[in-house]
């Protein structure tokens, strides 16, 4: 059988040299990384994956605190946050901020810009917003309000970072909350999750399929909000089809989730460590 003559148009043997202009792409890039270190902290939890399958360096404290409940976490938590507001002692105010301290300084690298960058911002926010205070109390009233907010927003990051969201929400099971409030905070966690991935693959498509300088009508910075207007329409996707899974399947509005045991030995050992703050408050009040 003779085999057929096949001769490539004259188009398609030719050379190309293509070379594309330069342009500005860091917009795009800044979203893209945004979007991919938020969906990694959402869903790994920050620190906690560490905790949990030891992929990284992990501070000794953060690692004893992992094994107390994430109820006592809280309560803890929200122990400390009442006692460094309602302080007027400084010196309990710098014994809050030497325990904090020690708690930060003995984490990794990547522990330490997630707790201090946002912990540092809120606090020069907060001290702009303070100026009118010199006018009344002094500056004395301004610093004070600047380290109170400085050390509650670290100690709640320190939280967020060290513990995973779904032990977190688990552990307002015992704080008697609605199960409809800890089903829809676990719901939102996960389709962040969810459409941050939709919106990131949606970045890296725009970022690929404009290459070198794009002339026209398309921006690839106003092109940004076709991004947000794909991913709100996902998000109603994912809200219909969630709504009809739970009719499907009789959801009854109860919420059941996995309990862990709150008097263990790390707990015990935590309470007494927040009893013994308290204490302090109390003797130095």
């Amino acid at each position: 059988m003779p085999q057929p003559d096949i001769t490539l148009p004259s188009w398609l043997a030719q050379r190309e040299d293509y070379r594309p202009e330069h342009d500005k792409t860091g917009f795009m890039a800044r979203n893209l990384l945004h979007l991919t270190s938020m969906v990694a902290h959402v869903k790994m939890g920050g620190g906690a994956a560490a905790l949990a399958y030891g992929t990284g360096p992990v501070s000794p404290i953060d690692r004893a605190l992992s094994h107390v409940s994430p109820a006592l976490r809280l309560i803890g938590l929200l122990v400390c946050i009442a006692l460094t507001l309602i302080a007027h002692n400084p010196v309990f105010l710098m014994l809050m901020g030497c325990v904090v301290l020690v708690m930060v300084a003995l984490r990794p690298a990547a522990g330490i810009k997630a707790t201090l960058l946002p912990s540092f911002g809120a606090a020069i926010v907060a001290l702009v917003l303070a100026i009118p205070a010199i006018w009344v109390n002094g500056a004395v009233a301004m610093v004070s309000i600047a380290a109170k907010i400085l050390l509650n927003v670290t100690l709640v990051l320190g939280v967020s970072w060290t513990v995973p969201w779904n032990r977190l929400i688990a552990g307002l099971k015992l704080f008697h909350l609605p199960d409809e409030i800890i089903f829809t905070l676990d719901l939102a966690l996960k389709h962040i999750e969810i459409l941050g991935r939709s919106a990131t693959r949606l970045n890296e498509a725009l970022v690929l399929r404009s290459v070198g300088r794009t002339r026209g009508r398309f921006d690839k910075t106003t092109s940004s909000a076709g991004v947000m207007g794909a991913t709100f329409l996902k998000a109603y996707t994912c809200g219909q089809a969630l709504d009809e899974a739970m009719l499907c399947r009789g959801f009854t509005g109860t919420y059941v989730c996995r309990r862990e045991r709150v008097m263990t030995p790390a707990g015990i050992i935590y309470l007494g460590g927040i009893a013994l703050l308290v204490l302090c408050y109390l003797l130095l009040g």
